[in-house]
């Protein structure tokens, strides 16, 4: 697995702070509608980004408490901001990391966390951290994107080593996201201690139109490992434009740019 480097992470995530919100979390909403949430849940939300999902349940569930925590403090700047101009007096947001997350044992009913886990190395320690703080009783939805290929999000990572290619020699393209099999969730799961949880995989195949599809290219690109490598900067524009001139060639000849991958879905009651 990478080794990635924190701070560097997160000064990429506040680079592209925003984006985000641009991306669609209906789906993932839509998942969570069955989880039993109520008026007097309290709910936690791993790697929040700029709270669209919490905002999306507050305003259907009226929560008692909604959390979010993120690893960038400019994404927390633009959820406290809009938490403000919407009124919302029961959603809060913390700036933290997902291996030491500053809240109470047993603190929420509910933990999710929306394609965030596969981004974080020590990811048993994660779980292990979401585990902490829920209930007795509580609730963890975690919803993973993996894939059957050696990187997640495969299409985009097949532009990024063509381009790479094109601009470096000397130098493997690097891979970006952690891909997890169900049998290391399985790992995790009996280190963490967790036996009554269930594993769901999911294929999914995307059809993104041009404006959502270059959305996902900055996502895709924060963590490529650029500043690992100490490739110069002026290089990972070139990188960066070509990889949009392509995606734009394959949207100029399919009508959208096609994604696929799984989805690895874990959930368990306490």
């Amino acid at each position: 697995m990478n080794s990635f480097n924190e701070k560097n992470i997160q000064l990429h995530y506040n680079q592209f702070a925003g984006i985000y919100n641009t991306l669609p979390s209906d789906e993932f909403f839509q998942r969570i509608l069955g989880l039993g949430l109520d008026e007097k849940s309290e709910v936690l939300d791993i790697g929040c980004a700029s709270g669209k999902l919490v905002f999306q349940i507050a305003e259907k569930f009226n929560c008692e408490k909604i959390v979010g925590i993120d690893i960038s403090e400019v994404e927390i700047e633009i959820a406290n901001k809009t938490r403000n101009e919407k009124g919302l007096t029961n959603c809060s947001f913390y700036t933290g990391n997902a291996l030491n997350l500053p809240f109470e044992d047993a603190e929420f009913d509910f933990v999710i966390s929306n394609r965030v886990f596969q981004l974080i190395n020590e990811m048993e320690a994660a779980f292990k951290e979401a585990d902490r703080v829920l209930k007795p009783g509580g609730q963890l939805f975690i919803l993973l994107v993996t894939s059957d290929k050696d990187d997640v999000m495969p299409e985009y990572h097949d532009l990024l080593k063509t381009a790479w290619k094109n601009n470096i020699t000397d130098k493997p393209a690097p891979k970006i996201f952690n891909v997890v099999s169900v049998k290391d969730v399985e790992n995790m799961m009996a280190n963490v201690g967790v036996e009554n949880y269930k594993i769901t995989l999911e294929r999914y195949s995307f059809k993104s139109p041009r404006e959502r599809a270059e959305a996902g290219l900055p996502v895709y690109n924060i963590l490529g490992g650029y500043w690992k490598q100490g490739i110069d900067p002026e290089i990972v524009r070139k990188i960066d434009n070509e990889m949009k001139e392509l995606l734009n060639e394959q949207c100029d000849k399919f009508g959208y740019f096609k994604s696929t991958g799984h989805f690895l879905i874990l959930t368990y009651k306490k």
